[in-house]
């Protein structure tokens, strides 16, 4: 049966991301426990909405590292200072890792991260990064789900961090991070 009063979309979205009012959100859920099509297009949309909330960027702030470890995932933070080489050894049972690229940032305006192969070819290029300036870091979320990508498993990629200060770029540090993934 078609919905005759269908819920517009931009309100359904409101409604699963809490931004509705408290009676608007309650006489939307009274319909949606009444109209199967409505139902169908929350349940769907709660499906998108939960799938995006589960995305990581590949750099986080502070915050967002421990609103995910909040939510449960398995999050092991390391750090490396400018121009080094380490290991991060990714155990199965870690969800996330966060490396802490560190590095002076205090008069930073802008901060952007490449990541470049053995040989020096750019793989990603990560502009106006979010960075934490007093702390002097910046912190790359690396997933489990990368152990599947081909790179995943050469030799170990260096991460560039750039600061743009006054105008001018310039390399706080190389930070060259074997990744070791243990078989599953």
């Amino acid at each position: 049966m078609k919905c005759a009063t269908p819920i517009p979309y931009p309100d359904l979205v409101a409604l699963w991301v809490g931004e509705l009012a408290p009676d608007a959100a309650a006489t939307f859920d009274e319909h949606l426990f009444e109209c199967d099509e409505c139902a169908a297009a929350s349940d769907a949309l709660g499906r998108l909405i939960g799938a995006a909330r589960t995305i990581v960027p590949p750099v986080i702030t502070a915050d967002k590292r421990a609103e995910l470890a909040a939510r449960g995932l398995m999050v092991r933070d390391l750090a490396f200072e400018p121009d080094t080489e380490g290991e991060a050894y990714f155990a199965p049972e870690i969800d996330l890792m966060v490396f802490a690229l560190r590095g002076d940032l205090s008069k930073a305006e802008r901060v952007d991260v490449d990541i470049h192969d053995p040989e020096g070819n750019l793989l990603v290029e990560l502009l106006a990064v979010p960075f934490d300036a007093a702390r002097g870091e910046v912190l790359v979320a690396c997933q489990q789900h990368f152990r599947r990508s081909p790179e995943a498993h050469r030799d170990a990629p260096a991460f560039r961090v750039y600061a743009t200060e006054g105008g001018a770029r310039r390399q706080v540090g190389s930070y060259v991070i074997d990744h070791i993934w243990p078989a599953l």
